[in-house]
């Protein structure tokens, strides 16, 4: 878990299952009214999620990388804003390998009327950005969590930012289906999936534009993509070669679909089989908590029955 989340919280944070019982059958937390600190515009622009932002007053956009350790500049950004490059590196981690890279301090971060705690934040080029006005500044990663509960609304094209683990949340109604995330220390959330009836792991990625198994998940699974000369670049501007398959069917929780989409590449994900990404999630609306530990998906009114 976070640090944010190992803090002993007030009841009516629900940092625990415990906690949570708790909380429902107090007064003041029945009286907990949960209101947004912000509501940013976003757009799913070439399958990457653009929030609108400002870095001391310039507009800004940023991509919205759950999957991201950090937050991350782009050169140009760096360059524009006059950002004082400080000496030292850290390592940046990728499909190929880790390269160290530079950092600058990264503040006055606004998203709306929220400002963004400064930061220590690694420059680096993405292999792929999509052109929007204002230009991408970098990526938005998990750091954001620390603070806020995600409201992920790609449909309606607006991003809301909750005090972490106000209330019960999520911000909408029911029918819904929640799902317990694992956090781990390096700030990944890993959920259950279902592929075809198996589970297996996933990896909570906002800024992967596909859901992409490995080749050693798709080995176990009986998944075999016919040859392609399709290929992806990582963030490290690895080239790797991709394939694609359907499976029969893909279980998140309650919510089940048929005949998906999958991607399938030589990438390493640590615990996790399968990177979750854009292409699933902006089908529904999607609550991620990272202190209370939960996903929750809006599901269809009425919920589609299995086949």
């Amino acid at each position: 878990m976070t640090a944010l989340s190992r803090r002993t919280l007030l009841v009516c944070a629900l940092a625990t299952p415990a906690l949570a019982t708790l909380a429902r059958a107090t007064p003041a937390c029945a009286q907990c009214r949960l209101g947004p600190a912000a509501i940013i515009p976003l757009r799913a622009i070439d399958g990457f999620p653009v929030i609108a932002a400002t870095i001391r007053g310039t507009p800004v956009s940023f991509l919205l990388d759950t999957g991201a350790q950090a937050h991350l500049l782009l050169p140009e950004a760096v360059d524009a804003l006059r950002l004082t490059v400080l000496p030292g590196s850290v390592p940046m981690v990728g499909t190929g390998g880790a390269r160290d890279v530079p950092i600058v301090m990264l503040d006055d971060v606004r998203l709306g009327p929220v400002r963004l705690d400064r930061a220590l934040t690694p420059v680096s080029a993405l292999p792929l950005i999509p052109s929007v006005s204002p230009p991408v500044a970098g990526l938005i990663g998990a750091p954001l969590l620390d603070r806020f509960d995600l409201d992920l609304d790609v449909p309606a094209g607006q991003l809301g930012l909750y005090a972490a683990g106000a209330c019960e949340g999520p911000a909408f109604a029911p029918p819904t289906t929640t799902v317990a995330l694992t956090i781990l220390a390096d700030r990944q959330a890993l959920l259950p999936v279902e592929i075809d009836g198996v589970e297996i792991m996933a990896l909570l990625d906002t800024g992967s534009r596909a859901t992409l198994l490995t080749e050693d998940a798709a080995r176990r699974l009986g998944l075999r993509a016919p040859a392609s000369a399709n290929t992806a670049r990582g963030v490290d501007g690895t080239v790797l070669p991709v394939g694609h398959v359907r499976v029969r069917s893909m279980r998140v929780g309650d919510d089940l679909r048929h005949d998906v989409p999958l991607s399938i590449a030589p990438v390493q994900l640590g615990r996790a089989d399968l990177l979750l990404g854009l292409d699933f999630l902006r089908l529904r609306r999607v609550w991620i908590s990272y202190v209370t530990a939960r996903l929750v998906l809006a599901l269809p009114n009425p919920v589609p029955s299995a086949r």
